[in-house]
């Protein structure tokens, strides 16, 4: 169920995935309660049902609510690396550890972290933040977010990145 929810190529189309899959379990609940409406009980096969709606209810509040370039950025990285997998030189941890150091040394210096952090456990904790892109789309189209994922793109080892800098 996970690879299907989640192998599109873009934030807004794992969110739809994702409420379509809360939808049709909502659905199914429904339906199963009806048909074990007085029965004792669930069987561990609804249990289960029920921790898959959780956890699927958990990721859209996510996806809702945290900044929406991180999961541009965070995406990318998944499928920068996904890619690097199928090629003949294979991939390794300093690939992946390359690309991620280029997110953070990026994404460290953004308005939108710190205003992240002052709102989860800074000064203003509890508040909603204003994140610098409402959407998705909109971060992605960011030029300073594509050149950040252009450079992800061409990441090398974690160790030639930090050379470079």
């Amino acid at each position: 169920m996970i690879d299907a929810l989640f192998k599109h190529d873009t934030v807004r189309e794992i969110h739809s995935a994702l409420l379509q899959e809360q939808e049709r379990q909502k659905d199914k609940t429904t339906s199963s309660s009806r048909a074990t409406a007085g029965e004792n009980g669930g069987s561990k096969n609804e249990e289960e049902e029920e921790e898959d709606g959780q956890w699927v209810g958990t990721a859209l509040a996510a996806l809702d609510s945290e900044c929406p370039v991180s999961h541009v950025v965070t995406l990318h990285a998944i499928r920068t690396a996904q890619r690097r997998s199928l090629t003949p030189s294979g991939w390794d941890i300093d690939q992946g550890l390359g690309i991620e150091h280029v997110a953070n040394r990026c994404l460290g210096f953004r308005r939108d972290f710190v205003e992240g952090v002052s709102t989860a456990v800074g000064a203003r904790k509890g508040e909603t933040p204003a994140w610098t892109h409402a959407t998705w789309e909109a971060a992605a189209q960011d030029p300073e977010i594509v050149q950040l994922l252009e450079q992800m793109t061409n990441a090398r080892s974690v160790w030639e990145e930090i050379e470079m800098k």
